[in-house]
This record gives structure tokens, sequence and C-alpha cells, in this order.
């Protein structure tokens, strides 16, 4: 059912695609990047950077421009033509990307880097898609002490949250993490297929992969947790989390997934 790998080490194709969506960035991007390129660099994988900006209204593709230009070679950035969001700017970088493994996550590297290393190791190994589990119980939090006051509220609501989501996506305890890795093989298949655009791509691409017969491994991660939704954002993105998982439940039933580009 899925297509051959890449040969191992091919020289043609990259060994690992990294593919981050950014969004009003400014303030941080040239410090992410400085960061993940630098800890890339070490681990002396073949890699591509690919950046998928989701027309930022600040200065987000002008300060990744000023890096590519002294990084020449070492950064692909790709441009929505408008804001469409998340979930869109993921498939557009993972079904751009080359590497025989894929791995996605969230520009500002709320996730420690070695556990990217541990999720690349994982895939070689075999597993078809490894995601990021906040909830694992080897995992550990760094909060920042404004949060102290948001945490337990918004921990049993999430909670909550991802027992609705495990309605859909069963035996997944975190659907959200932003930091998955994903197969060559599994990447072109879930991405081609994928649908929704905003946040709740999530557990659409996890419900592909599950439909298809990948192999879902959730592993630990050190979190840093030093921002939250407004409670307005928090509020209207669960609704729309609700729509939405009816809507993968719905396309599932209808075989909306069966074929690339079904829509």
């Amino acid at each position: 059912m899925h297509a051959p790998s890449e040969p191992r080490g091919s020289p043609s194709f990259p060994r690992l695609s990294v593919v981050l969506p950014v969004f009003r960035a400014e303030g941080f991007i040239r410090r992410s990047l400085d960061d993940l390129l630098a800890w890339l660099t070490r681990t002396g994988v073949s890699f591509e950077l690919i950046l998928v900006d989701d027309r930022s209204p600040d200065g987000t593709a002008a300060a990744i421009q000023q890096l590519q230009s002294q990084r020449p070679g070492a950064i692909r950035l790709l441009q929505n033509e408008r804001n469409v969001g998340k979930g869109a700017s993921v498939r557009k970088g993972m079904l751009a990307a080359e590497g025989q493994f894929r791995i996605t996550m969230d520009c500002d590297l709320p996730y420690g880097l070695d556990t990217v290393g541990q999720m690349l190791r994982m895939l070689e190994s075999g597993a078809d898609v490894v995601i990021a589990s906040r909830v694992h119980p080897e995992s550990s939090y760094v909060i920042n002490p404004r949060m102290f006051s948001k945490l337990v509220t918004r921990h049993w609501v999430s909670r909550l949250g991802n027992r609705i989501i495990r309605i859909v996506v069963p035996e997944v305890y975190d659907t959200q993490a932003g930091l998955k890795g994903f197969s060559r093989e599994a990447a072109i298949h879930i991405f081609s297929r994928q649908r929704l655009n905003r946040f709740s791509y999530d557990p659409e691409v996890l419900r592909i992969a599950q439909v298809a017969g990948f192999r879902i491994v959730e592993i630990p991660v050190v979190f840093r947790y030093e921002s939250e939704l407004t409670t307005v954002e928090f509020a209207s993105d669960s609704f729309r989390m609700i729509r939405d998982l009816i809507r993968i439940k719905i396309w599932e039933k209808t075989g909306k997934w069966d074929r690339p580009g079904s829509s």
C-alpha cells in the first residue's frame, strides 16, 4: 500500500526535512533559526529547513529573507498567497519537502531539540508517525511564572478536550503538541489527503494515519509553557474543534480520504 522509500543515504535527497509554519514571528524567528540550524549542523545528518510563512502582517518574511542571504542554501522560504492557517502551512511544507523523514515543529521551539533527535531515531527504526506527548509520564514542563494561575484550569480543560478528541482519534493522548514526525511514505499519503487548514488539522492528520494503518508512537517531551490563548480565542477554537471533529468523522465514513486531493 505504501510507496517505497528512497534508498538509505541517497545523495539525491536529504535525510531529514524540518518544516516550520510561521506567523507573526518577527520578534523571535532569528533566534529560533540560529538555534535550530546550529543543532541540525551538529547532528551531521543531511537536512533541509523549510519555512512556510502564512502571510504574516509584520516583518517575519523580511527577517527570514535576511537570514537566507547570510546563510545561502540553508533555508527554503515558502509563502502562502493569503492567510490560510497552520494546517495549510504544514501541508504545503510537507508536500514540498524531499527528505526521507519529515518533522514539523512550532517556530518558537517550545520543545527541547533533543526530542527531535529522538524522534528521528524512532522514524529510522521503523515508526511511521512519531508525535510529542505533553501528557506522557516522562514528559516535563518548564513553566513561566506568569502561567501559574492558568495552569490548573487549562490543564483540566485540555484533558476534557482530549477525551472528546479521542472519540474520533482513539488511543492518542496528545494530538495537539506542535512537534510531529513522519516517514516519507506516511507524509505523502497523509498530507495529500489532509484538508483542514487551521489548528484542528492535527486530529485529522492522525486519524488519516490510523485509517491507513500507519504506526503512531508517542514520546515524552520537555515543554516550555510560556504563553496561552486568551479566553475568547480558547472558547472560539474549542467550538471550531468540535465542528471539525464532526467533519473528520463524516469524511472517514464517506471515504473522502480514499484518494489524494479528494474533496
